[in-house]
Protein backbone atom coordinates (compact mmCIF):
# COMPACT_ATOMS: atom_id res chain seq x y z
CA UNK A 1 0.00 0.00 0.00
CA UNK A 2 2.84 2.20 0.40
CA UNK A 3 3.59 2.15 -3.00
CA UNK A 4 0.85 3.21 -4.10
CA UNK A 5 0.38 5.99 -1.52
CA UNK A 6 3.92 7.00 -3.16
CA UNK A 7 2.89 6.99 -7.11
CA UNK A 8 0.22 9.26 -5.89
CA UNK A 9 2.54 11.85 -4.34
CA UNK A 10 5.37 11.51 -6.69
CA UNK A 11 2.68 11.92 -9.49
CA UNK A 12 1.17 15.10 -7.93
CA UNK A 13 5.27 16.68 -6.78
CA UNK A 14 6.49 16.25 -10.43
CA UNK A 15 3.38 17.85 -11.96
CA UNK A 16 3.91 20.68 -9.83
CA UNK A 17 6.58 23.41 -10.84
CA UNK A 18 8.85 22.09 -8.94
CA UNK A 19 11.21 19.15 -11.01
CA UNK A 20 11.50 15.60 -9.97
CA UNK A 21 10.60 11.92 -11.24
CA UNK A 22 7.17 10.36 -10.99
CA UNK A 23 8.46 7.26 -12.59
CA UNK A 24 10.57 5.72 -10.22
CA UNK A 25 8.10 3.85 -7.91
CA UNK A 26 5.34 3.31 -11.08
CA UNK A 27 8.69 1.79 -12.50
CA UNK A 28 9.76 -0.08 -9.91
CA UNK A 29 6.55 -1.87 -8.79
CA UNK A 30 5.72 -2.63 -12.79
CA UNK A 31 9.30 -4.70 -12.43
CA UNK A 32 9.09 -6.02 -9.30
CA UNK A 33 5.96 -7.29 -10.29
CA UNK A 34 3.17 -8.27 -8.06
CA UNK A 35 1.21 -5.31 -8.01
CA UNK A 36 -2.43 -3.83 -9.58
CA UNK A 37 -0.32 -2.02 -11.92
CA UNK A 38 -4.13 -0.30 -13.08
CA UNK A 39 -4.72 0.80 -9.68
CA UNK A 40 -0.77 2.38 -9.96
CA UNK A 41 -1.68 3.87 -13.11
CA UNK A 42 -4.98 5.54 -11.89
CA UNK A 43 -3.30 6.91 -8.68
CA UNK A 44 -0.50 7.96 -10.72
CA UNK A 45 -2.71 9.94 -13.16
CA UNK A 46 -5.23 11.67 -10.00
CA UNK A 47 -2.20 12.83 -8.66
CA UNK A 48 -0.68 14.64 -11.47
CA UNK A 49 -4.10 15.77 -12.25
CA UNK A 50 -3.62 17.41 -8.66
CA UNK A 51 -0.06 18.70 -9.36
CA UNK A 52 -1.99 20.69 -12.29
CA UNK A 53 -4.31 22.04 -10.65
CA UNK A 54 -1.78 23.49 -7.94
CA UNK A 55 0.17 25.09 -11.16
CA UNK A 56 -3.16 26.25 -12.40
CA UNK A 57 -4.20 27.54 -9.34
CA UNK A 58 -0.27 29.46 -8.77
CA UNK A 59 -1.35 31.09 -12.20
CA UNK A 60 -4.14 32.81 -10.98
CA UNK A 61 -2.63 34.01 -7.74
CA UNK A 62 0.33 35.45 -10.03
CA UNK A 63 -2.43 37.35 -11.88
CA UNK A 64 -3.88 38.50 -9.27
CA UNK A 65 -1.16 39.99 -7.48
CA UNK A 66 0.24 41.67 -10.46
CA UNK A 67 -3.26 43.49 -10.61
CA UNK A 68 -2.98 44.27 -6.88
CA UNK A 69 0.40 45.45 -6.76
CA UNK A 70 -0.84 48.06 -9.71
CA UNK A 71 1.90 46.62 -12.31
CA UNK A 72 0.02 43.94 -14.22
CA UNK A 73 1.20 42.78 -17.45
CA UNK A 74 1.24 45.42 -20.30
CA UNK A 75 -1.98 44.63 -22.31
CA UNK A 76 -0.77 44.46 -25.83
CA UNK A 77 1.66 42.21 -24.91
CA UNK A 78 -0.93 40.39 -22.70
CA UNK A 79 -3.55 39.81 -25.28
CA UNK A 80 -0.99 39.05 -27.98
CA UNK A 81 0.32 36.18 -25.76
CA UNK A 82 -3.28 35.20 -24.81
CA UNK A 83 -4.73 35.02 -28.47
CA UNK A 84 -1.21 32.45 -29.15
CA UNK A 85 -2.27 30.54 -26.18
CA UNK A 86 -5.43 30.28 -27.29
CA UNK A 87 -4.51 29.43 -30.70
CA UNK A 88 -1.44 26.64 -29.56
CA UNK A 89 -1.46 26.37 -25.98
CA UNK A 90 -4.62 24.16 -25.49
CA UNK A 91 -2.84 21.59 -27.76
CA UNK A 92 -0.09 21.94 -25.18
CA UNK A 93 -1.76 20.94 -22.44
CA UNK A 94 -2.45 17.78 -23.80
CA UNK A 95 1.57 17.25 -23.66
CA UNK A 96 1.86 19.15 -19.68
CA UNK A 97 2.84 15.58 -18.74
CA UNK A 98 6.25 16.05 -20.35
CA UNK A 99 8.93 17.92 -18.27
CA UNK A 100 9.15 21.42 -18.34
CA UNK A 101 5.71 21.82 -20.62
CA UNK A 102 3.73 21.95 -16.61
CA UNK A 103 5.04 25.73 -16.56
CA UNK A 104 2.09 25.84 -19.74
CA UNK A 105 -0.39 25.14 -17.20
CA UNK A 106 0.67 28.02 -14.79
CA UNK A 107 0.50 30.19 -17.78
CA UNK A 108 -3.53 29.14 -18.67
CA UNK A 109 -4.02 30.44 -14.89
CA UNK A 110 -2.50 33.30 -15.63
CA UNK A 111 -4.15 33.98 -18.74
CA UNK A 112 -7.81 33.07 -17.04
CA UNK A 113 -8.52 29.65 -18.97
CA UNK A 114 -11.34 28.39 -17.23
CA UNK A 115 -9.93 25.04 -15.18
CA UNK A 116 -12.99 23.50 -16.73
CA UNK A 117 -11.31 23.86 -20.20
CA UNK A 118 -7.80 22.75 -19.07
CA UNK A 119 -8.52 19.99 -16.72
CA UNK A 120 -9.95 17.54 -19.42
CA UNK A 121 -7.31 18.66 -21.75
CA UNK A 122 -4.53 17.93 -18.44
CA UNK A 123 -6.32 14.57 -17.67
CA UNK A 124 -6.34 13.22 -21.25
CA UNK A 125 -2.39 13.64 -21.58
CA UNK A 126 -2.03 12.41 -18.18
CA UNK A 127 -4.41 9.12 -19.49
CA UNK A 128 -2.34 8.56 -23.07
CA UNK A 129 1.46 9.20 -20.88
CA UNK A 130 0.11 6.72 -18.04
CA UNK A 131 -0.95 4.61 -20.59
CA UNK A 132 1.68 4.21 -22.38
CA UNK A 133 3.61 3.58 -19.32
CA UNK A 134 1.66 0.81 -18.50
CA UNK A 135 2.01 -1.05 -21.46
CA UNK A 136 6.21 0.30 -22.18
Amino acid sequence: MDLYLNVLLESAWVASVIPGSAERTFFAMKSLGGFNMYLACVLAVIGATIGHIFNWWLGTQIDKLQHKQGKGFNPTAYTDVQAKFNKYGLFILLLSWLPMLNIFVVAAGILRLPLRTALPLIIIGQVAAYGYYLLY
